[in-house]
Order: structure tokens, then C-alpha cells, then sequence
């Protein structure tokens, strides 16, 4: 993913498969310079939890990487 090609990375989604065990991974990058209070973050993170949920995605991961939070859900079942 490339910012010079116009992708906006705070909302970008990154699916990839694992190898291995074939089990499928969501990673969901939200850019904390977007959030200017840790409220308005906070919000932002669970309204992506909440929707990956309702859509068979379960939470296994969070970490940072630069101004980046990842969130990375597994399929559940």
C-alpha cells in the first residue's frame, strides 16, 4: 500500500491468509493521528471490534506500528 498512490491508510484493510495452519487473518490499521483525544480513539476501536464481530471476526491481536494501531481478527469457527 502506497500513500503517493492516493490509498488512505487509516482505513485500509489488509486480508491475508496464514500460512501453515490456513486459518484466515483481518488486519485493520486505524492511523492515531487521525484521533486527536484517546476518547475519540478508544471510540474508534471498538466501533471496529464491534463490526468485525457482528461480522465472524474475533479480536486476537493489537499492536502498534509507528502512527499505526493494528487490529488483527481471526475467523472464528
Amino acid at each position: 500500500m502506497n500513500k503517493s498512490r492516493g490509498v488512505d491508510m487509516k482505513i485500509r484493510f489488509a486480508v491475508a491468509q496464514c500460512q501453515g495452519g490456513g486459518s484466515f487473518y483481518y488486519d485493520d490499521r486505524i492511523d492515531m493521528k487521525a484521533h486527536f483525544e484517546a476518547e475519540s480513539l478508544k471510540h474508534e476501536i471498538r466501533r471496529r471490534v464491534a463490526a468485525r464481530a457482528q461480522q465472524g471476526w474475533q479480536l486476537v491481536k493489537m499492536f502498534t506500528d509507528g502512527p499505526f494501531i493494528h487490529l488483527r481478527f481471526k475467523a472464528k469457527g
